[in-house]
């Protein structure tokens, strides 16, 4: 796999099951994956698209430290239809954080939450915006 000057780390309670619902939801490609001791995945990659992420278990020299309530990691990722790619997510058990919808600075944009605790953005980009029809449309939609 080409490697990413920063490549994205995921720390999960079972990356083995991570993997087979990246793979099933978001069609990625698994690189190796290296099992440690206790059958314990140490360390694996995968890409979704062109991007490479990698994934091992919650374990003591990688611990997962989440705080109840907060979201410190999420991911933003192009697919070719934001509504195809949000409707598998749900068909493999993800939940959904909002339904697919225009976005004022140009993408289609729709987003889940895996059981892992992490939010998915899908996104389709439809139209091309400048800085000034962006802002325009940012402040008449409220944000």
């Amino acid at each position: 796999m080409e490697l990413n000057s920063c490549i994205p780390s995921l720390v999960v309670k079972d990356a083995r099951a991570a993997l087979k619902l990246y793979e099933t939801a978001f069609g990625a490609q698994i690189g190796h994956v290296m099992e440690g001791s206790g059958g314990k995945v140490m360390h694996a990659a995968f890409k979704i698209g062109n991007t490479t992420l990698f994934i091992n278990d919650d374990m003591e020299m990688m611990p997962r430290h989440p705080s109840p309530g907060t979201q410190s990691t999420g991911f933003y990722v192009y697919v070719p239809s934001c509504d195809e790619a949000y409707k598998r997510a749900l068909d493999t058990g993800m939940t959904s954080v909002f339904e697919p919808k225009d976005m004022f600075w140009g993408d289609r944009t729709s987003a889940v939450q895996d059981e892992f605790g992490y939010i998915w953005s899908l996104c389709e980009h439809v139209r091309s915006v400048n800085v000034e029809e962006m802002e325009k449309a940012r402040k008449e939609a409220g944000w």
